[in-house]
């Protein structure tokens, strides 16, 4: 089920959920992982609308066991399912959600040109996860080449209140463009959708979580690394989260970063296979000098060169995931390379 087809089906109900941006992208997996979009500050993550599923489970008697996981039916496995990632206790075949009720809705548009990254940086990082809840916003930095930065949002509600909560930002430089618009959801769906967007290629990402806004060292260090990028392709991506999102407690779904104000994207691809060892440099070089002030990492941007993955993916659900997977998988059936390993395996096997 990729997003594109569950939001078209939804939308013929005036319902949707919380979901991403990305047409074809499966909602299982986005599910398994949390889930981040543009209502996840009006409704929460993906996995907050999960109400039950059914999976495939090793068993050792029979081989296989289809069960249904809920909150009353296996409770600790459907805990597990709200943001410990997918493949790691078995083959989820179907999910029910709790859909949302949705019409009309707000987006906007704002650019800017490289001289304004500061004050730009800055005053988004500072408005974007305290606005109103009914608004989700994110931005893109781009190199310096590129002489480019794009924020876009989504709010619940009509443009003339989009406009008001929009003034902190329209102040900040000197914007080069901007547009705000109503239009029913299904549009706004084809407008943030990046074709192509979840197709093979040669690239390398990797990501973080903020809790409290960048320092000016952190601002300058990003906007440095932007100055010396790979490629024109590479870019720094922020999400705001917090409203519904960040009123869950982190320990209450597997997904752990719930006071979290802000995900954050490193991203970069390339056509030339020699082009790989650079890209991936700057992608590390990156996260590595940003980590006093960030943590963690989104387990739905995995990156192969973090080395203590289990705990920068699930903070301090990590040890629980690893009971439920000894609870489920204790021959580690559902294994891959960062695969939550039963509590008799090593962590790092």
């Amino acid at each position: 089920a990729e997003l594109g087809e569950v939001y078209r089906t939804l939308w013929q109900y005036g319902l949707t959920l919380p979901a991403g941006t990305i047409a074809n992208v499966g909602l299982t997996g986005l599910t398994l992982g949390g889930g981040i979009g543009l209502l996840t500050r009006a409704a929460g993550l993906t996995c907050d609308s999960l109400v039950q599923l059914k999976m495939i489970v090793a068993d050792e008697k029979e081989g296989a066991d289809l069960i249904t996981v809920s909150c009353s039916n296996h409770p600790d496995l459907f805990w597990a399912s709200q943001g410990g990632g997918g493949g790691n206790f078995g083959i989820v075949t179907s999910m029910t959600f709790k859909a949302v009720p949705i019409s009309q809705v707000s987006i906007f548009s704002i650019t800017w040109g490289w001289d304004d990254f500061e004050e730009v940086f800055n005053t988004w990082q500072h408005w974007a996860p305290y606005t109103d809840d009914r608004l989700t916003s994110s931005i893109e930095f781009c190199p310096k080449e590129v002489n480019r930065i794009e924020a876009l949002g989504q709010f619940v509600g009509p443009k003339t209140e989009l406009k008001k909560l929009l003034k902190p930002l329209l102040k900040a430089g000197s914007p080069t463009s901007g547009m705000v618009k109503t239009m029913p959801f299904i549009e706004a769906v084809t407008f943030f959708n990046s074709p192509g967007g979840n197709q093979p290629q040669k690239m390398k990402r990797s990501g973080s979580f903020i809790e409290k806004p960048l320092s000016e060292r952190a601002i300058s260090t990003i906007k440095h690394f932007l100055e010396h990028a790979p490629n024109q392709n590479a870019s720094v991506w922020q999400q705001a989260l917090g409203g519904a999102a960040g009123r869950i407690a982190p320990d209450q779904t597997a997904f752990y970063y719930r006071d979290a104000i802000i995900a954050q994207e490193y991203l970069t691809n390339w056509t030339s296979p020699g082009e790989k060892r650079q890209n991936v440099r700057w992608i590390e070089g990156l996260r590595t000098s940003l980590s006093r002030e960030t943590m963690g990492d989104y387990v739905n941007w995995p990156d192969i060169e973090i080395r203590n993955w289990p705990r920068t993916y699930y903070g301090e659900n990590v040890e629980r995931l690893r009971r439920v997977k000894t609870k489920y998988d204790p021959e580690n059936v559902f294994r891959f390379e960062q695969s939550i390993p039963p509590l008799r395996r090593s962590l790092f096997f």
